[in-house]
């Protein structure tokens, strides 16, 4: 006897003193493995007609769609509901309710080979039932709008980040292009230069020797550019990966010099060393730390009798997380404006959607850090933020061994 006839046998003696159990077994591909006798008599089929055959084309009402839920369900085990409202439609071409129950049958290294399925007739069976059934389906229409609203919430939330990216890139485009004119005109001099000293016989071969080498540098500078560009304009495939916490905020200061102008402003860099990697998207990491270092930058912009200055500081803390700040000495969030500062749509600079601490935020508790804000210690906003560290368990720090100092 086969483990599936033994299951089946299990679960028939088990529910064999129910009245109106429908037993049947189905294979990975729908098709009918088992039925018990009631549900040969109440679908009106011989045994011989079910057995082999596809029961969503032999016994429900709109069989391609079933068919299609079935196997999306069944690819996603984990996902498939216990108890389920379905019809069945009988050889008469009666359509009955039916309230299964399901149980999926897997083999010894957990592949799922197909359901058993137990059913009750809901159909015509006075007030209580039929109540039941339409609220059961009610709630199956929910769940399902549900499921629906989210997946246009998360798509929506994607495709804002993305259009965010899109308008920082926007207003870095003019930095863009002086800063790729500059190593271009540089090529253009150089190239010129070794031309017309190679056209009068008056270049050695040291001379053309530096020539190239300083075109080679400039190249180099150029094409760092395009990449860094290039990364921020991926498309929203999230690929995480391990990540130095250090080395992508000195990659971040390189495109923020691209988009401003901070000749006025002091870079102060306090980075603990051997800082564990945190494990994310790098779009969405440089996408936040970048939000963040623009919103300092502008916070001091006005404060032309202050010294301008933009401190970055990462620190290992407990419980094991990195922890990432941002300070400048701006004029600060006013306090009738720290609690909104995070909500869609709200700002206090002209010109701005009002997305990008919302945006940052989401990011952030999407890989289960906090990010967050507090007056600076003389003058302006820190903007801070943790995630979880990547640390192996042999080398896990004791608290008290943790970094203390604070950023």
């Amino acid at each position: 006897m086969t483990d599936l006839t033994l299951a089946f046998c299990r679960q028939t003696r088990a529910l064999e003193s129910l009245a109106g159990v429908i037993l049947v077994s189905l294979d990975a591909a729908g098709y009918v493995e088992e039925i018990n006798p009631r549900g040969c008599t109440f679908l009106g089929f011989p045994r011989a007609e079910l057995i082999g055959h596809n029961w969503f084309e032999r016994c429900e009402p709109t069989a391609e769609n079933q068919q299609a839920e079935f196997d999306r369900l069944l690819a996603s085990a984990a996902g498939f509901p216990e108890h389920l409202l379905g019809r069945v439609k009988t050889r008469s071409g009666e359509v009955r309710s039916i309230f299964w129950h399901t149980m999926l049958r897997k083999d010894s290294q957990g592949v799922v080979k197909g359901v058993l399925r137990s059913g009750i007739d809901l159909s015509g069976s006075g007030t209580a039932l039929a109540t039941l059934v339409d609220d059961l389906t009610k709630y199956q229409q929910a769940q399902q709008e549900l499921a629906q609203r989210q997946a246009e919430i998360n798509r929506a939330r994607k495709q804002l980040a993305y259009a965010s990216r899109m308008s920082t890139l926007g207003e870095i485009a003019t930095g863009i292009a002086h800063e790729v004119n500059q190593p271009l005109a540089a090529i253009a001099s150089y190239a010129t230069a070794g031309s017309r000293l190679l056209k009068n016989g008056k270049l050695s071969e040291v001379e053309m020797r530096e020539l190239l080498d300083k075109i080679n540098v400039q190249a180099q500078r150029a094409g760092a550019v395009v990449h860094k560009v290039r990364r921020q304009i991926s498309p929203p495939d999230k690929k995480r990966r391990h990540i130095n916490m250090n080395a992508l905020l000195r990659d971040t200061l390189d495109l923020l010099d691209i988009a401003h102008d901070a000749a006025d402003t002091e870079i102060e860099m306090d980075f603990a060393p051997g800082l564990p990697a945190v494990e994310m998207d790098i779009i969405d990491l440089q996408q936040v730390t970048l939000s963040l270092m623009r919103n300092a930058l502008e916070a001091m912009r006005d404060n032309a009798a202050t010294a301008k200055t933009l401190r970055l500081c990462t620190r290992f803390v407990a419980p094991h997380s990195v922890l990432v700040s941002v300070t400048d000495s701006g004029s600060g969030v006013l306090r009738q404006h720290a609690s909104h500062i995070y909500e869609p749509f709200f700002t206090t600079k002209s010109g701005s959607m009002g997305m990008g601490l919302a945006i940052s935020r989401s990011i952030i508790n999407a890989y289960s850090g906090e990010l967050r804000h507090c007056p600076a210690k003389l003058r302006g906003s820190k903007f801070y933020f943790t995630l979880p560290a990547i640390v192996e368990r042999a080398t896990v720090a004791r608290a008290d061994q943790l970094e203390s100092a604070t950023c």
